[in-house]
């Protein structure tokens, strides 16, 4: 289930983050992708706080955890847009600087390893917040 909580978790990060999320089910504005994904997310903690038989003061941690994770990924979206034109005008051109290349790149990188690294600390928070007994339920599911 902390398996289930985790993979939803950065499966909306990085789904959002790495596809350029455009939406195209009725979210047509940044906002409006923003809370699509964050529905994703809470959907997927939901099912894994029911599983643990969470308390209302653990759901709402969790979805202020969840929203903090999102909140950090969004910003992503415009931003990779931005890095893949900057990547196809070098392309184009006659000489592409590597050097912009790689700085493109290592900016991308550094940009996404800063959100999994807070849904890292968003898990290890959640590890916190749970019970030893519902610790137990997600380290039997993981075996």
């Amino acid at each position: 289930m902390m398996q289930k909580f985790s993979a939803g978790l950065f499966a909306a990060a990085a789904f959002v983050m790495l596809s350029g999320f455009h939406g195209h089910c009725g979210a047509s504005t940044p906002e409006a992708r923003a809370k699509q994904a964050a529905r994703f997310a809470h959907s997927r903690a939901d099912d894994f706080l029911d599983d643990v038989d969470a308390s209302d003061e653990q759901r709402a941690r969790v979805h202020q955890l969840t929203d903090r994770v999102i909140d950090q990924a969004m910003p992503l979206v415009p931003e990779h847009q931005l890095a893949k034109q900057e990547l196809i005008a070098q392309w184009k051109s006659k000489n592409p600087d590597p050097v912009k290349v790689h700085s493109i790149i290592d900016e991308r990188i550094d940009a996404v390893r800063k959100v999994i690294h807070s849904g890292a600390d968003a898990v290890i928070e959640l590890h916190n917040l749970l019970t030893p007994e519902q610790r137990k339920t997600i380290d039997e599911k993981l075996e």
